[in-house]
């Protein structure tokens, strides 16, 4: 990162601000060069070892160094995690088809052949990468890309050095709008006002506007679950083109709970029993 200002800090650079603590801000401002996140700080991507470590894409809030930050120290986990920006063909991103418990609505992706997509790699530890699994436990899964039907590329159009990658899919499926069409990741304000001006159902749960929204949410945690019911009421919701089928066979791909319910966990490391869920 050239002429970074001040410290290095991800508040000098302009990166603060977690979706999980400010849900407005989703997705966060991600990374947009391959940098280091490393106690709070960012510094350019040079040499750093990452083998032992897991690629994982990010396709919403995990490309933000300030959502990473704040999910794995919290966790009480180093928060040491090389990002770079990729592309990943065969994918596209849209909005998920659930209310997170924070209020905002998360994106999810969707195979896409012949399309290609802008996303984040992160290589994580496995107690990062366990730490993070939790946070997303309650409404998505984890799956591993076949390189050969998913290549991701650095900028430079070369693939990266481990191949293929790992991402997050989620349970809920893929948002549309009333026509039938993947309903696109945004601006979290711009987000919520298309579905509040769509839904005369979300409108009277949520209020008029992305303020009302997030403001009933924090008075009555039961809003994201009937948010998520209004999604598939309005037959918004469809499914993710079969990205859940390469889960390993015996991991269950059923959404479980509501979202916004508390999903029973397997036993982890006491690390990851204090990550907040989304």
């Amino acid at each position: 990162m050239s002429g970074e200002p001040g410290d290095g800090t991800l508040a000098a650079l302009g990166f603060a601000g977690a979706p999980l603590v400010e849900p407005l801000r989703y997705p966060g401002r991600v990374a947009e060069q391959p940098v280091l996140l490393s106690g709070g700080r960012l510094r350019p991507l040079r040499g750093f070892p990452v083998t032992g470590r897991v690629p994982v894409l990010a396709v919403g809030s995990n490309g933000s160094p300030a959502q990473l930050h704040h999910k794995l120290t919290g966790a009480g986990v180093t928060d040491t995690v090389p990002l770079a920006p990729v592309r990943v063909e065969g994918l596209a991103v849209a909005l998920s088809g659930h209310v997170s418990r924070a209020g905002y609505v998360a994106a999810t992706p969707y195979r896409a052949p012949g399309e290609a997509v802008a996303l984040v790699l992160t290589w994580l530890t496995p107690e990062q990468l366990a730490v993070v699994d939790v946070s997303e436990s309650v409404n998505y899964r984890r799956v591993a890309l076949p390189p050969a039907d998913f290549p991701v590329l650095l900028p430079d159009g070369t693939p990266t050095a481990q191949g293929g990658a790992q991402l997050y899919v989620s349970l809920r499926g893929v948002l549309t709008d009333p026509a039938g069409r993947p309903r696109p990741r945004g601006p979290q304000e711009a987000v919520l006002s298309a579905l509040l001006a769509d839904s005369a159902r979300l409108r009277v749960l949520f209020g008029p506007t992305p303020r009302t929204w997030m403001a009933a949410v924090r008075d009555d945690p039961s809003l994201p679950a009937r948010g998520t019911a209004v999604f598939r009421s309005e037959g918004w919701v469809r499914e993710s083109g079969g990205l859940l089928d390469l889960l390993p066979p015996g991991q269950p791909a059923d959404a479980g709970p509501s979202a916004g319910s508390e999903a029973p966990q397997p036993a982890r490391s006491t690390a990851a029993r204090h990550v907040p869920r989304r």
